[in-house]
Protein backbone atom coordinates (compact mmCIF):
# COMPACT_ATOMS: atom_id res chain seq x y z
CA UNK A 1 0.00 0.00 0.00
CA UNK A 2 1.19 3.65 -0.80
CA UNK A 3 1.74 5.89 2.08
CA UNK A 4 -0.34 8.97 2.67
CA UNK A 5 0.72 12.04 1.44
CA UNK A 6 -1.78 14.09 3.31
CA UNK A 7 -3.25 14.78 6.60
CA UNK A 8 -6.70 13.89 5.74
CA UNK A 9 -5.76 10.85 4.15
CA UNK A 10 -3.07 9.86 7.22
CA UNK A 11 -6.00 10.31 9.73
CA UNK A 12 -8.73 8.37 7.81
CA UNK A 13 -6.72 5.93 7.57
CA UNK A 14 -5.68 5.24 11.27
CA UNK A 15 -9.60 5.94 12.33
CA UNK A 16 -10.45 3.82 10.11
CA UNK A 17 -8.65 0.65 10.73
CA UNK A 18 -8.39 1.71 15.21
CA UNK A 19 -12.54 1.39 14.47
CA UNK A 20 -12.71 -1.77 12.71
CA UNK A 21 -10.24 -3.17 15.19
CA UNK A 22 -12.23 -1.48 18.04
CA UNK A 23 -15.67 -2.83 17.07
CA UNK A 24 -13.94 -6.41 17.25
CA UNK A 25 -12.72 -6.06 20.67
CA UNK A 26 -15.87 -4.56 21.99
CA UNK A 27 -17.43 -7.86 21.23
CA UNK A 28 -15.28 -9.76 23.69
CA UNK A 29 -15.42 -10.64 26.93
CA UNK A 30 -12.85 -10.02 29.45
CA UNK A 31 -12.39 -13.38 29.27
CA UNK A 32 -12.41 -13.80 25.63
CA UNK A 33 -9.77 -11.32 25.93
CA UNK A 34 -7.57 -12.95 28.61
CA UNK A 35 -8.00 -16.00 26.23
CA UNK A 36 -4.83 -17.62 25.15
CA UNK A 37 -5.06 -17.98 21.14
CA UNK A 38 -3.15 -15.68 19.21
CA UNK A 39 0.66 -16.62 17.48
CA UNK A 40 2.98 -17.07 20.32
CA UNK A 41 0.04 -17.80 22.78
CA UNK A 42 -0.68 -14.15 22.96
CA UNK A 43 -4.30 -13.12 24.11
CA UNK A 44 -6.32 -10.09 22.56
CA UNK A 45 -5.67 -8.44 25.57
CA UNK A 46 -1.83 -9.09 25.09
CA UNK A 47 -2.42 -7.74 21.41
CA UNK A 48 -3.44 -4.88 22.97
CA UNK A 49 -1.12 -4.25 25.37
CA UNK A 50 1.94 -4.31 22.59
CA UNK A 51 -0.01 -2.01 20.29
CA UNK A 52 -0.25 0.43 23.44
CA UNK A 53 3.70 -0.25 23.97
CA UNK A 54 4.42 0.44 19.96
CA UNK A 55 2.32 3.24 20.09
CA UNK A 56 4.51 4.43 23.16
CA UNK A 57 7.35 3.92 21.35
CA UNK A 58 6.35 5.47 18.03
CA UNK A 59 5.00 9.12 20.03
CA UNK A 60 8.49 9.09 21.91
CA UNK A 61 10.29 9.00 19.05
CA UNK A 62 7.81 11.80 17.07
CA UNK A 63 8.46 14.01 20.08
CA UNK A 64 11.91 13.87 20.10
CA UNK A 65 12.80 14.32 16.87
CA UNK A 66 10.06 17.27 16.49
CA UNK A 67 12.23 18.99 19.34
CA UNK A 68 14.96 18.45 17.38
CA UNK A 69 16.28 15.56 18.82
CA UNK A 70 18.31 13.46 15.67
CA UNK A 71 17.38 9.97 16.54
CA UNK A 72 20.27 7.82 15.75
CA UNK A 73 18.89 3.97 14.04
CA UNK A 74 21.46 2.10 14.18
CA UNK A 75 22.67 -0.08 11.11
CA UNK A 76 21.12 -3.72 11.13
CA UNK A 77 20.85 -6.62 8.83
CA UNK A 78 16.87 -7.67 8.33
CA UNK A 79 17.58 -10.67 10.66
CA UNK A 80 19.14 -8.14 13.58
CA UNK A 81 16.12 -6.31 13.00
CA UNK A 82 13.63 -8.93 13.68
CA UNK A 83 15.75 -10.24 16.64
CA UNK A 84 15.46 -6.55 17.96
CA UNK A 85 11.85 -6.40 17.47
CA UNK A 86 11.12 -9.55 18.73
CA UNK A 87 13.06 -8.78 21.96
CA UNK A 88 11.17 -5.76 22.49
CA UNK A 89 7.96 -7.18 21.69
CA UNK A 90 8.86 -10.22 24.46
CA UNK A 91 9.56 -7.43 27.24
CA UNK A 92 6.33 -5.46 26.29
CA UNK A 93 4.81 -9.18 26.98
CA UNK A 94 6.31 -9.74 30.19
CA UNK A 95 5.70 -6.43 31.62
CA UNK A 96 1.71 -6.71 30.37
CA UNK A 97 0.60 -9.96 30.45
CA UNK A 98 -0.67 -9.94 34.47
CA UNK A 99 -2.38 -6.82 33.83
CA UNK A 100 -6.03 -6.55 33.87
CA UNK A 101 -8.49 -6.45 30.97
CA UNK A 102 -10.19 -3.14 32.38
CA UNK A 103 -6.63 -2.44 32.39
CA UNK A 104 -5.48 -2.69 29.36
CA UNK A 105 -8.54 -1.71 27.73
CA UNK A 106 -7.81 2.06 29.36
CA UNK A 107 -4.58 2.38 28.64
CA UNK A 108 -5.20 1.22 24.76
CA UNK A 109 -8.15 3.84 24.56
CA UNK A 110 -5.53 6.42 26.45
CA UNK A 111 -2.68 5.76 23.81
CA UNK A 112 -5.17 6.36 20.40
CA UNK A 113 -6.05 9.27 21.74
CA UNK A 114 -2.53 10.08 22.72
CA UNK A 115 -1.82 8.96 18.91
CA UNK A 116 -4.55 11.81 17.66
CA UNK A 117 -3.01 14.66 19.95
CA UNK A 118 0.20 14.30 18.90
CA UNK A 119 -0.54 13.88 15.34
CA UNK A 120 -3.12 16.89 15.47
CA UNK A 121 -0.21 18.87 17.20
CA UNK A 122 1.66 18.52 14.10
CA UNK A 123 2.00 20.80 11.30
CA UNK A 124 1.75 18.89 7.80
CA UNK A 125 5.70 20.34 6.93
CA UNK A 126 6.54 18.21 10.14
CA UNK A 127 4.61 15.24 9.00
CA UNK A 128 4.95 15.39 5.12
CA UNK A 129 8.03 17.37 4.37
CA UNK A 130 11.59 15.71 4.18
CA UNK A 131 12.69 18.58 6.41
CA UNK A 132 10.30 17.80 8.96
CA UNK A 133 10.43 15.62 11.77
CA UNK A 134 11.64 12.88 9.25
CA UNK A 135 14.79 14.93 8.69
CA UNK A 136 15.41 13.60 12.57
CA UNK A 137 15.06 10.02 12.40
CA UNK A 138 16.80 9.18 9.40
CA UNK A 139 13.63 8.06 7.30
CA UNK A 140 9.88 8.61 6.78
CA UNK A 141 7.88 9.46 9.80
CA UNK A 142 5.22 8.57 7.58
CA UNK A 143 6.64 4.98 7.65
CA UNK A 144 6.71 5.23 11.22
CA UNK A 145 3.33 6.37 11.79
CA UNK A 146 1.53 3.76 9.49
CA UNK A 147 3.87 0.75 10.80
CA UNK A 148 2.58 1.56 14.65
CA UNK A 149 -0.80 2.85 14.05
CA UNK A 150 -3.19 1.40 10.85
CA UNK A 151 -1.35 -1.03 9.38
CA UNK A 152 -0.69 -2.32 12.90
CA UNK A 153 -4.28 -2.14 13.81
CA UNK A 154 -5.45 -4.31 11.06
CA UNK A 155 -2.29 -6.96 11.62
CA UNK A 156 -3.87 -7.52 14.95
CA UNK A 157 -7.32 -7.07 14.13
CA UNK A 158 -6.89 -9.77 11.93
CA UNK A 159 -5.32 -12.08 13.84
CA UNK A 160 -7.87 -11.71 16.36
CA UNK A 161 -10.77 -12.04 14.20
CA UNK A 162 -9.48 -15.59 12.78
CA UNK A 163 -9.24 -16.95 16.10
CA UNK A 164 -12.30 -16.09 17.00
CA UNK A 165 -13.85 -17.54 13.78
CA UNK A 166 -11.74 -20.49 14.55
CA UNK A 167 -13.30 -21.07 17.49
Amino acid sequence: MELPTERASLMQHITQERERLERTINTMSDAQLSEPGLDGGWSAKDAMAHLVFWEGSMLDRIRRASAGERIERPERTPEEWDTFINQRNDDAYAQARDRSPDDVRSAFAASYQEVLDTLAALTDAQIFHPDGISANLGFNVVDLIAGDTYEHYSEHGDAIRNWLASK
